[in-house]
Formats: structure tokens, C-alpha cells, sequence
């Protein structure tokens, strides 16, 4: 089990959460940063690959951290999209170690809940941990300057200069179509709400909370509020740093990682992807929220999947994963071609019709051999049940037998499956028969 000791040191806080509530405030901020370091050693540490192909290392926001967002809700939103991308398509991601930030934070605001997070994402993505689908890393890579260039190739100074431009080329757009007021609600607390395009402003509108003697500078600053700031305003108060620039500094990590592991790159924004598209390097880019939004409108069903469920299937269906994994690849031109729209037409264009091909050909199969049944004595149920059981019939077979009407309607022609082999399997044959299994 790899997660045996991280479930050692939980299981002796309590399971729920009101037990790690009653546990982090019993606790000082060094205890808990202390507990923090115990449970970071415990998670499965991220190595070089030398088999790239379909391993990522996962942005920020896909990692489950507070920025853009720190709603607990969004943060799970996208736990969910990393999932389904992990469990669905990569062999690998690499998610950033939720405990780096509370054992090296300069601030102890929102430690403890944090702590508290970072405990449940680690239980929530146990199935794909389990799996060896998902280790973890530091955003930080502890090497020095002269070794990362010459045992990795990564020019850090180059990352360094790119990331100044990106910010020079953002913060303009930023300070042109993006409004920023401030609000005083107390003496030592203001609210900064950003609204823009979603791109560069979480949700098209985001609010930061200043409190303390940073809210007290503002408000020896502001006039009257709310107070609607101007262009050269959002510059001094540096509104997009303290926002936007995440972003930017985020697609720095992940190229000097992604170099380092020699895996490619998993983000959820649109402009961070554009960005990294425009970074000349092996590695490529791939969009978690294209994916699953891709699925959500053309296969429901299959986002509301057990995630063990769809593990099991995948384990079990180890062949069929990869030929439909191959296949959707080969659409999206080799994990180039990861904008909504691309990844969508893949889906609506070729994959559902598949899909529903594979229907329609099980519907006509399974119609027929109904239709035979009727001169033919049953066989009993027991036969059937047995055969399943001694692996004379496949898994696919037993769920066409259910379609038939159950086992007793599916025994009565199990002389007709056997002897129409090839008629029984259309599913199997489709590159897609990994996602009509999920999809039923």
C-alpha cells in the first residue's frame, strides 16, 4: 500500500472532518508545519521518466492550490478534472505536494486550514495514487544554476527572461480590460474585486481580501468608496501582481519540472496554454478542462463513473484503454492540438458516433438473437452462471446476455453466441469500446 505510512499518521488524528478540526486547533503553527514535513515524506515522490509520452506535471490550480481560487468548491472542481483526465487518458501526472506551501509559508494565516485540505485532496485522489497513476512534487527544484543547465538542459535564465516578458505583454492587457474596485468594509478590511476576461480574472470576477495594515495603507490612499481604481492606479497599488502574475510564474515551474522529469504539461487556462505553446521545447501541453468538458457534452455518463470503477475497468481492459487512448491521440495530433474546440470536434465528430455505431450494432446483434430463441430449449441457468465462472465466456458476451433479458433469456441461445463469435463482438472490434463501456 503506498500511501500505508500517510494513513498511519491521519489515522491517529481521526477520519472525519471535525476530528482534524478538534486536532489543528489543539496545535501550534510549528506542530503543525512539523506534521506537515511527516506527511509530505509519506506521499510518492516524482522521478524521471524515460517513457514521456503520456505523463504530465499538473499546474497549480489542477494541483488543488488556492490560487486562482481558494474556494473549497472550485478546488474540488478541479480535483475532479485531474481525475478524470488522470484516470481516462494519462499514464502519469505529477501533482505539486499540497504540503510544500504550509511547511515553508512566511504566513501562518490559513495554515491550519489549509493543513486540513491538503489531508482530504490527499484521501480523495488515494484511488489513482494506489494506482501509480499520480505522484508528487515541490513547485521547487533545489539545483543549482550551472547543473540544471548541464545535466538538464534548462537554462534558467532564459525561463527568468521569458517570464518577464510574458508578464510585460499580460500586465498591459491586464491594465487595459480589467476593472479593479476596492471597498472598505471595516477599518482593517478591504475587498478588491477584479472583474476581466476569465483568462486572466478566475470566473470573469475574483475578490482578494486585504486585511490589517495593508487594508489601512488603502484606505489612506483611497477617496471615496467603493473606489474604482484607474489604469495608473492598478499599476501602483501592483493589482496585477498580486492577481494574474501567478499564472505566469506558474508556466516557469512547470517548464523547468516538466524539463527536469522530462514529462509534458498539464494546465486548465486557456491563456496559460497558449503560453506554453509558444515555449520552444519537446515537451507538449495538454488542457484537463477541455477534457472534460468534451466528455461532459457528449458522454455524461462517464464523469459520474466510480473512479474506482473506471480504474477497475482500465485495469481490466488494459488493451482496449490503450487502443482508444491511441486513437483519440492521434486526433488531437499527438497532444498538440488541445483548444476547446479541437478537443470537442474530436469527441462530437468522431468519438460519439463511434459510440452510438457501437450501439446500434449490439441493438441489431442483440435483436437477432432473440428472435432465434424461440424453437430452442434453455440451457439452465447454472450451465450459464458456470461458464462465466470457468472463463468460457468473455465479460463482453455475459453483457450482451443481459441485454437478452437476463440469464435465464441469455442461456436459451448460448449455442448461438458460441457459435456466431464474431457477429457477438462488434463492441470489442471499435477503437472506442473502452469509452461504450464506460458509457453504459
Amino acid at each position: 500500500m503506498i500511501l500505508h505510512d500517510f494513513e498511519d499518521i491521519v489515522g491517529r488524528i481521526g477520519d472525519t472532518t471535525d476530528d482534524l478540526e478538534r486536532f489543528v486547533s489543539s496545535k501550534s503553527v510549528p506542530q503543525i508545519r512539523k506534521l506537515a514535513l511527516s506527511l509530505s515524506k509519506s506521499l510518492p515522490a516524482a522521478k524521471q521518466t524515460t517513457l514521456p509520452r503520456f505523463s504530465f506535471m499538473a499546474n497549480s490550480a489542477l494541483s488543488g492550490a488556492g490560487h486562482p481560487c481558494s474556494s473549497i468548491d472550485c478546488r474540488i472542481r478541479k480535483l475532479n478534472e485531474l481525475a478524470a483526465f488522470c484516470s481516462l487518458y494519462a499514464d502519469h501526472v505529477v501533482v505539486e505536494d499540497p504540503f510544500v506551501d504550509i511547511i515553508f509559508s512566511g504566513s501562518s494565516k490559513y495554515l491550519k486550514e489549509e493543513f486540513i485540505f491538503a489531508i482530504q485532496l490527499i484521501k480523495y485522489l488515494s484511488p489513482l495514487i494506489e494506482a501509480k497513476l499520480i505522484s508528487f512534487a515541490s513547485k521547487m527544484l533545489n539545483i543549482c544554476t550551472n547543473c540544471l543547465e548541464t545535466h538538464y538542459a534548462i537554462n534558467k535564465s532564459s525561463i527568468e527572461k521569458r517570464e518577464r516578458d510574458f508578464n510585460s505583454v499580460l500586465k498591459k492587457k491586464f491594465l487595459r480590460e480589467c476593472s479593479v474596485t476596492i471597498t472598505k468594509h471595516s477599518k482593517s478590511l478591504c475587498v478588491v474585486e477584479l472583474s476581466g476576461p476569465e483568462e486572466l480574472v478566475n470566473h470573469g470576477q475574483s475578490y482578494i481580501h486585504v486585511t490589517g495594515s495593508d487594508a489601512k495603507e488603502l484606505i489612506k490612499q483611497g477617496g471615496n468608496f467603493p473606489w474604482a481604481l484607474t489604469k495608473k492606479e492598478k499599476a501602483d497599488l501592483a493589482i496585477y501582481e498580486m492577481s494574474a502574475a501567478r499564472m505566469v510564474s506558474d508556466v516557469s515551474s512547470l517548464e523547468m519540472q516538466s524539463k527536469y522529469l522530462n514529462i509534458n504539461i498539464l494546465t486548465d487556462n486557456d491563456l496559460q496554454f497558449d503560453l506554453l505553446k509558444q515555449i520552444h521545447t519537446k515537451q507538449v501541453a495538454a488542457n484537463a478542462n477541455n477534457f472534460s468538458e468534451a466528455i461532459r457534452h457528449s458522454m455524461p455518463a462517464i464523469l459520474n463513473a466510480d473512479l474506482n470503477a473506471i480504474l477497475k475497468l482500465r485495469k481490466n481492459e488494459s488493451e482496449a484503454f490503450s487502443v482508444y487512448r491511441d486513437s483519440l491521440n492521434a486526433l488531437l495530433g499527438s497532444g498538440r492540438k488541445w483548444e476547446k474546440n479541437e478537443v470537442q470536434e474530436a469527441f462530437s465528430d468522431t468519438v460519439l458516433p463511434e459510440v452510438n455505431k457501437i450501439n446500434k450494432q449490439v441493438k441489431t446483434w442483440t435483436n437477432g438473437k432473440v428472435r432465434s430463441v424461440g424453437a430452442k430449449a434453455l440451457v439452465t441457468a447454472a450451465t450459464v452462471t458456470a461458464g462465466f465462472q470457468l472463463g468460457i465466456l468473455p465479460t463482453a458476451y455475459a453483457e450482451i446476455i443481459a441485454l437478452l433479458g437476463g440469464v435465464e433469456m441469455g442461456a436459451a441461445c448460448l449455442d448461438d453466441i458460441l457459435s456466431t463469435k464474431k457477429k457477438a463482438a462488434p463492441a470489442q472490434e471499435s477503437d472506442f469500446y473502452f469509452l461504450w463501456r464506460l458509457n453504459k
